[in-house]
């Protein structure tokens, strides 16, 4: 009877009692009590593979989310996030300090090779292919950087990354 119950348990959602179960039959039946050696040894196997796979998604399902959102190397279009939005604060960076000394912010472009931001230049990663900026306000804006991935990334005056204007 406990070969029988360890062969079901796992099929039901209870892998842990059907390992448990198993080991008892295979006990008794060691002790000459129960007759049913291959029942017993087969509810044990599927309720240890059982449990082990079960383990095994729950852990996943714990890894997989936390390595996603901590995952930095992304790549768009052959050029990594990071180097994007590395580029991204050097070009708020330079927006800033001409919005402290003009009052205004400046106007953001790109010549094929660096970022022009009002009369700063500053090297652009290899992949980029536009830079503009968007005022929201008179000290409010939003900035935006084009590559070859497809994609636009954007920094704003409230230092948020996000994609396009």
């Amino acid at each position: 009877m406990l070969g029988i119950l360890s062969l079901v348990a796992p099929f039901v959602g209870f892998s842990v009692v059907g390992v448990v179960l198993g080991h008892l039959g295979l006990s008794a039946v060691k002790m000459g009590v129960a007759n049913n050696r291959g029942v017993a040894l087969a509810g044990t196997i599927i309720s240890w593979v059982s449990t082990a796979v079960v383990a095994l998604l729950i852990v996943a399902s714990m890894a997989i989310p936390v390595f996603l959102s901590t995952r930095t190397d992304r790549v768009t279009g052959g050029t990594s996030d990071i180097v994007l939005r590395a580029d991204l604060r050097n070009v708020q960076v330079a927006v800033e300090s001409y919005l402290v000394d003009n009052g205004q912010p400046p106007s953001v472009g790109f010549d094929g090779r660096n970022y022009i931001v009002g009369d700063a230049v500053l090297p652009a990663a290899s992949a980029v292919t536009g830079a503009a900026i968007f005022p929201t306000g008179t000290t409010t804006y939003c900035v935006e950087i084009h590559h070859d991935g497809g994609l636009v990334r954007l920094i704003d005056s409230d230092n948020t990354f996000g994609y396009g204007c």
